[in-house]
């Protein structure tokens, strides 16, 4: 397995819930233990969620998820979270843009049109 390049682990080391800010709501994982990880992949990257469990991960994040995702979280007790195409995508075009305006010193400036899918 292995997600490549678009795969980020998180580790919780102090053993408190990590946060983060989707959609405007805020999406608290209590994470099973001080060493929980948590793939992320922005989109419509379900595919990838049996890559998120040979890689042994306690939770996949990702914006969509297919009918089949439900029972495969359930068999092999991986927590997954549709958390919205747009919403998901959103934070790595900010991330992004960050990077480039710090890598080249260019103004960047994000358009946030929302989408409710």
């Amino acid at each position: 397995g292995g997600l490549g390049i678009g795969h980020n682990r998180l580790q919780n080391r102090r053993g408190s819930p990590y946060r983060r800010n989707l959609r405007g709501n805020r999406l608290r994982l209590c994470l099973l233990s001080e060493h929980s990880t948590i793939g992320i992949i922005s989109g419509a990257a379900e595919g990838s969620f049996h890559d998120a469990i040979a890689d042994k991960l306690d939770a996949f994040i990702t914006g969509e998820a297919s009918e089949w995702v439900m029972n495969v979280a359930r068999e092999t007790n991986t927590h997954f979270i549709a958390a919205g195409h747009y919403a998901t995508e959103r934070l790595g075009i900010m991330a992004l843009g960050d990077h480039l305006a710090q890598e080249f010193g260019i103004e960047v400036r994000f358009e946030d049109i929302p989408n409710p899918i």
